[in-house]
């Protein structure tokens, strides 16, 4: 729209507000608003984003379960030949109580026993869980 095309009310009143003197802002205003925008410009410039407390917890729950496990894995795997020192006469000898213990096995069935039997003699002994929680008990035990 043009001035032209403007009813003479709303002509005057435009020229009113043109002649009108315009005030600038107060210092304490300026100062506020160019604050916040150097605040916003550094937030958005900032390569590294804010993260919060747990999200740093769950990535060092994350670390410290996975550590575990590697270490578990080590130690099983870790082999000091503790129980593999022996010879052919203790594996008879072993295989001899197995049959004594277990008589319907074959030979093939008792050696291969004994083989589970020494290789779990390498594993690490870990902790098993038992059956409920200081928190969870029955009312029997009372």
């Amino acid at each position: 729209m043009s001035d032209a095309d403007l009813p003479p009310e709303l002509g005057e009143l435009e020229a009113a507000l043109k002649a009108s003197p315009v005030d600038g802002a107060a210092p304490a205003h300026r100062a506020r608003v160019l604050g916040a925008v150097r605040n916003e410009i550094a937030a958005q410039n900032s390569k590294r984003p804010v993260r919060s407390f747990w999200r740093f917890a769950a990535g060092a729950a994350a670390a410290l379960v996975l550590g575990c496990n590697l270490a578990m894995s080590a130690a099983n795997d870790t082999s000091l030949r503790v129980g593999l020192r022996s010879d052919e006469r203790e594996t008879k000898l072993a295989l001899a109580r197995l049959r004594e213990v277990l008589p319907e096995l074959s030979d093939d069935d008792a050696q291969c026993h004994l083989l589970m039997l020494r290789a779990r003699s390498e594993l690490v002994g870990t902790p098993a869980p038992s059956g409920g929680s200081p928190f969870n008990r029955s009312t029997e035990e009372n």
